[in-house]
């Protein structure tokens, strides 16, 4: 459906966090290392990751995926430390990374990845030097992508920081902005679209070429997709250059039908 409407359905999975609800079954929280983490260099985690990709490959035309692998803040410090003792977090992320990859490659795929691991070992240290930057930088393989998130920011000098500090990191980024469908039943159109414009223009000021927009369904989804609508529609127009609100709610009302003000009122 999605292709013969000229869409591209793009699969983000995760391959290291955010995989809590599965350790629910004893199977999975065998290769469980601490709260949503995936235990890093056992077998039974990789062919779990296998086992994704093999389904990947049967169900998407598409050969791009983001394999996840944010926020993955105790790393290393579970099930994982009593089988192999202390290892910084960086070398088990890598060594993680490099055997998702080649999963992938496996299947035919090229990977995105959430940067803020690499980001927050870089920078979150006020002190950090460039030679510590630099060799952070020389980890992240050149076939990896990294997506920048960042769903809050309303100043586009802040934004233009981050991305220039991610760029020390990587030249292969993209921005995934956010419409917030994530705090509860009703949407935030109005701040969602305040941060968006600061976040388009900086990201055309520092040359990202690619964005998208995220509406995560965090604790059920009791937010309907359907209701950041006006957020969607606005920053199609942002990504064309078009940053004009009278423009974009003439355009909106003739496409939908709506009022773009009215349909605000959701928030």
């Amino acid at each position: 459906y999605a292709l013969s409407k000229g869409i591209i359905l793009k699969p983000y999975i995760q391959t290291l966090a955010h995989l809590n609800c599965i350790f629910l079954w004893d199977e999975y929280y065998a290769i469980q290392d601490i709260d949503d983490i995936l235990l890093a260099e056992d077998e039974r985690t990789y062919e779990l990751i296998d086992h994704i990709f093999q389904t990947l490959a049967a169900c998407f035309t598409t050969r791009e995926v983001n394999i996840g692998m944010d926020e993955a803040h105790h790393l290393g410090r579970g099930r994982y430390l009593e089988k192999h003792g202390y290892k910084p977090a960086l070398d088990i992320m890598l060594k993680h990374l490099k055997r998702v990859l080649a999963i992938a490659e496996k299947y035919g795929f090229t990977c995105e990845m959430w940067g803020d691991m690499f980001y927050n070992m870089a920078y979150s240290d006020s002190n950090v030097t460039e030679q510590e930057i630099q060799k952070i930088s020389e980890t992240i393989p050149s076939n990896l992508n990294l997506a920048v998130w960042d769903y809050y920011g309303l100043e586009k000098e802040n934004y233009i920081k981050e991305f220039t500090q991610y760029k020390r990191l990587s030249e292969n980024l993209t921005f995934a902005g956010g419409a917030l469908t994530w705090m509860g039943f009703c949407p935030d159109n109005g701040y969602s679209l305040a941060a968006m414009e600061q976040a388009f223009c900086a990201c055309e000021e520092v040359g990202i070429k690619d964005a998208y927009l995220t509406a995560w369904g965090d604790d059920g989804g009791e937010c309907s997709p359907f209701a950041v609508l006006p957020t969607l529609f606005a920053v199609s127009e942002f990504a064309k250059g078009n940053y004009d609100e009278t423009s974009i709610r003439k355009k909106f009302k003739s496409l939908t039908g709506i009022d773009f003000s009215t349909f605000c009122m959701l928030d």
